[in-house]
Parts: structure tokens; C-alpha cells; sequence
């Protein structure tokens, strides 16, 4: 009564050691993503792209761009209000370049000015 058992799952495990063994050798023998030799290589951030976000306008949408500001900076109201009032001032400083052009386009979509300063 035990042998039909064990050779079950002896035939079982049998099986999933080839399945195994068949999936190993394909990742084994993969081609890997090696540049090509003309081929630029792309560097994610560099450390000297900081750059600092400056608003120069507010324009005619200034809860928007309030609201833009504070969600951006996590300020509070006052310090929101004063950036905007107080233009052309600094919003954030010390932000990769991407971060800041991602800023940029978002308060410009609301009528603001922004500078980028690197």
C-alpha cells in the first residue's frame, strides 16, 4: 500500500526537478543587456544637476499655484502666501534638475513664471 504512494511522488518529484533544472538552463543561457559599444550611456541623476526653483509671477491663478506651492513644499499658509506675495522669490532649493522641471511645468500649467537656477 506504501509503494503506489512513493512511487507517486517519486514520479512527482521527478518532474518538478526537470521543470526546474529546464527553467535554470534558459536563465543561464539568456542574453544579457550589455550596452552596445555606439551606444551613449545614460546616467539617472548626477550630482551636480541640483538646481533651485524660483517664482518670478504668480499670474491671475494664485490659489492654485498656493495650493501647488504648499502641497510641493509642505509649508503652511502663511509661508505659502508670502512666497507668492513677495515674487520673484524661492520656492525650493537644492532638488535634482528633473524634480525642478516637473515643478516648473506644474505652476506654469496654472499661469505662474518659474525659473529654474542651476
Amino acid at each position: 500500500m506504501n509503494i503506489p504512494i512513493l512511487l507517486g511522488l517519486g514520479i512527482f518529484t521527478f518532474i518538478i526537478i526537470l521543470i526546474t533544472r529546464k527553467k535554470d538552463k534558459n536563465l543561464i543561457n539568456e542574453p544579457k543587456n550589455e550596452p552596445l559599444e555606439n551606444e551613449p550611456q545614460v546616467k539617472l541623476y548626477d550630482e551636480s544637476e541640483l538646481a533651485s526653483v524660483h517664482l518670478v509671477s504668480a499670474g491671475n491663478n494664485k490659489l492654485k499655484i498656493l495650493k501647488e506651492i504648499r502641497e510641493i513644499t509642505k509649508i503652511g499658509l502663511r509661508e505659502g502666501k508670502e512666497i507668492i506675495e513677495n515674487t520673484p522669490s524661492l520656492i525650493t532649493s537644492q532638488i535634482l534638475l528633473t524634480e525642478a522641471e516637473v515643478i516648473k511645468n506644474t505652476l506654469e500649467k496654472y499661469g505662474a513664471i518659474v525659473e529654474i537656477r542651476k
